[in-house]
């Protein structure tokens, strides 16, 4: 499991980190402080949830997908 999680912080690193050398050299303005907080604190906690055990029960499965609207409606509110 743990190559799998180094790929996946690298992959979101490097994306991250392109993004912003884009922003930063096109001289765009930032505007998205409220999607990236929710997008990094729903990845916090599933990557929390991930890091706490090997095995999952049943109920984890739709708790984990009610983060995706409860985001969006998040984003719409802030």
């Amino acid at each position: 499991f743990s190559q799998v999680y180094g790929a996946v912080t690298m992959n979101n690193t490097l994306c991250l980190g392109l993004f912003l050398y884009v922003v930063w050299l096109q001289g765009l303005s930032w505007t998205y402080t409220s999607e990236v907080a929710i997008t990094v604190g729903s990845t916090l906690l599933v990557g929390a949830l991930a890091m706490s055990r090997t095995t999952f029960k049943s109920w984890t499965g739709p708790a984990v997908l009610a983060l995706y609207p409860l985001s969006i409606y998040l984003v719409y509110v802030f």
